[in-house]
C-alpha cells in the first residue's frame, strides 16, 4: 500500500477522486507492477470509451512542460530498467517509486490517473452511467485556465448550473466556435456538481 496521504484515494487532492462516475476503486487491492503499481479498479464503462478517456487525458494536459508529459507517456510503454534509466535521465523523481505522482526538476507536479496507467479488472458492457443530481445547491468558485490567455480567470457557478452556460459565456467572450471543458483530464457535459469542484480546482479551456 501507499503512504503518501495524496495517493490515498480519499485524499481531497487525488485525481483520481474526480473520475469516481467513471471507475469502481479498490483501496485494498494492489495492481501493476514497479513504477505502474497503483489501486485495482473496475470500469464502469466500455472498453473503448476507457481508451478514449485515455487519449483525452494525454492530449489536454497543459500544466507543467509538455516535454515532461510526453515522455511520461512513453515511459508507461517501457520496462522498469528502461523507465528508470529515461526517468533519470530528464531528473523526473517519482513519488514512492509510483508514476501516479511525479516531479520534474523544477518542482512542477505531474499526477496521472489510475485508468492511464493500468487497465480496469473487468469493463462495463453497456457503457451507461447514471449521473450524480442529489447533490446541494451552492456557488462554487474556480480557476479556468486557458494558454490563450496570460493568467487564469475566476469564475463562480451554482453547482445545479450546466456547464453549457460556461461553455456559451466563452464562445462569446472569446469569438469561438468550439469551447472544451476539462478537470484532471475529464471532459465536463454535465451540471458542476457532478465534478467535485473546490476553490483549489483549475478548469482547462480548450478555445478553437
Amino acid at each position: 500500500m501507499f503512504t503518501t496521504p495524496e495517493l490515498y484515494l480519499d485524499h481531497p487532492f487525488n485525481i483520481n477522486r474526480y473520475q469516481n462516475i467513471f471507475f469502481k476503486y479498490h483501496p485494498n487491492v494492489i495492481i501493476g507492477e514497479g513504477f505502474k503499481r497503483t489501486y485495482s479498479y473496475e470500469s464502469l464503462i466500455t472498453e473503448q470509451q476507457l481508451l478514449k478517456k485515455r487519449n483525452e487525458y494525454w492530449e489536454t494536459q497543459i500544466i507543467g512542460d509538455q516535454e515532461v508529459w510526453i515522455k511520461l507517456k512513453q515511459i508507461l510503454d517501457m520496462d522498469e530498467e528502461s523507465a528508470k534509466r529515461h526517468l533519470e535521465d530528464a531528473n523526473l523523481t517519482l513519488v514512492e517509486n509510483s508514476i501516479q505522482m511525479v516531479y520534474d526538476e523544477r518542482g512542477n507536479r505531474y499526477q496521472i490517473p489510475i485508468f492511464a496507467i493500468n487497465l480496469p479488472v473487468s469493463y462495463s458492457d453497456s457503457g451507461i452511467i447514471t449521473l450524480n443530481n442529489d447533490f446541494e445547491a451552492k456557488d462554487v468558485t474556480f480557476k479556468i485556465r486557458s494558454v490563450r490567455w496570460d493568467q487564469d480567470q475566476v469564475a463562480t457557478y451554482n453547482t445545479k448550473d450546466s456547464v453549457e452556460f460556461l461553455i456559451q459565456e466563452l464562445k462569446v467572450k472569446e469569438n469561438v466556435e468550439n469551447v472544451r471543458l476539462f478537470i484532471q483530464g475529464k471532459e465536463m457535459t454535465q451540471q458542476f456538481g457532478n465534478y467535485d469542484i473546490t476553490e483549489e480546482s483549475i478548469v482547462q479551456a480548450f478555445l478553437f
